[in-house]
């Protein structure tokens, strides 16, 4: 009988000792995911922050440029490269 207490004390401080371990590694996952997601919304914030600010310029923009203009700039931009590449 005593045989069998020592193996039962030896197996359950191992077991002990395993689930003190997955606790351990439970922890430190949960900081990573804290820190994870601290981050994205930091992330979220700044990518509205930049978001609003583009819509706000583009927005007091508004009557000074219009669609025409664009359309001759955009095709501009796409032509020159190609143009002065096959220049003679």
């Amino acid at each position: 009988m005593t045989q069998q207490n020592g193996n039962a004390a030896n197996l359950s401080s191992k077991i002990e000792t395993e689930i003190s371990q997955v606790w351990r590694q439970i922890g430190i996952m949960y900081q990573q995911l804290s820190n994870s997601a601290e981050m994205l919304q930091r992330l979220q914030q700044q990518t509205e922050a930049y978001v609003n600010g583009s819509l706000k310029t583009i927005g007091g923009m508004e009557g000074k440029v219009n669609f025409n203009d664009l359309m001759m700039l955009s095709r501009q931009a796409l032509v020159r490269p190609f143009a002065t590449r096959w220049r003679c």
